[in-house]
């Protein structure tokens, strides 16, 4: 049997073991110094770990919850009034007189802005109220104009009324009635002549034309004539409503019963102080469609 070296088996073992003893110890070592190092000095009285809990739990506390409410940013300042505010820190430092003079002269133009702006601010607010002065002043004298206006007219309107009295019926000289523009022949007392001017306009706005006119003043004369030769469908002289410029006579559609023009004159004249009488209506004593007269 060959010889086996035994012994130098043995002392590689030996030192394999040693080496291995020295890898422990030193990862022993490393350990306690790790622990050492986690260990902060007695008189702190805490380690590492409790110093970054205290850390993580102030910066917890300085977060903003997350429902609470924001608070609110202040108010915004006027430029000028922020400018006035700044000041620079008492100094002896020559270098910092430029500044200070510069800083002066920002200030005295801030306060030549903000006294501007309000002096804008004043003027049209002066302007504002002059223009409403000026509008309720103007609604009024408008409102005053339409009421001296419509006194005059009332007025007027009373004098024709009495204008005619001292004549007789058929017996009106021509300078005392009116005409209608629509109509160079019509002749009324002239409150009935502006009321059918009225009439006319609402009846040429619905139809397109205007009402046409037959008959209106009727003299003395004429109401003898026409009792000569139409008889009982004239008034006895003397009596017609034509005598006294207050009937007409039309045509254009308005002359027959059921016809459109008839049935709105029916139903709109009355607004314009002009009718139709009962004796002259469909089924009354004497049928003229085409006799109005103004009872105004």
């Amino acid at each position: 049997m060959a010889d086996v070296e035994i012994p130098e088996i043995v002392e590689r073992s030996r030192s394999a073991s040693r080496d291995a003893e020295r890898g422990e110890q030193d990862v022993v070592d490393t350990g306690t110094a790790q622990t050492t190092d986690a260990t902060v000095d007695p008189a702190d009285g805490a380690t590492a770990e409790d110093a970054a809990a205290a850390e993580a739990a102030a910066a917890a506390a300085e977060a903003p919850a997350p429902d609470a409410p924001a608070e609110p940013a202040p108010a915004e300042e006027d430029a000028s009034d922020r400018i006035a505010d700044v000041t620079l820190p008492p100094t002896t430092d020559p270098g910092t007189t430029p500044l200070r003079a510069a800083l002066d002269r920002v200030k005295e133009a801030a306060e030549v802005v903000s006294g501007t702006a309000d002096q804008k601010r004043a003027e049209a607010a002066a302007a504002q109220a002059a223009a409403e002065a000026a509008a309720q002043a103007a609604a009024q004298a408008a409102a005053e104009e339409a009421a001296r206006v419509a006194a005059e007219k009332e007025a007027q309107r009373a004098a024709w009324k009495v204008s005619l009295q001292g004549y007789a019926n058929g017996r009106i000289p021509d300078e005392a009635l009116c005409g209608v523009s629509f109509d160079g022949n019509a002749r009324l007392r002239c409150d009935a002549a502006e009321a059918l001017e009225a009439l006319n306009a609402a009846f040429a706005a619905h139809f397109g034309r205007p009402l046409y006119v037959t008959d209106s003043y009727r003299s003395y004369g004429a109401q003898v004539a026409c009792r000569a030769n139409k008889g009982g469908l004239c008034a006895a002289p003397g009596t017609s409503n034509h005598g006294w410029g207050l009937a007409v006579d039309l045509a254009g559609g308005v002359q027959g019963f059921g016809t459109a023009e008839h049935q709105w004159m029916r139903e709109n004249a009355a607004s314009f102080q002009w009718v139709h009488p009962a004796w002259a209506q469909a089924g009354g004593s004497k049928p003229e469609p085409w006799h109005w007269e103004y009872v105004g």
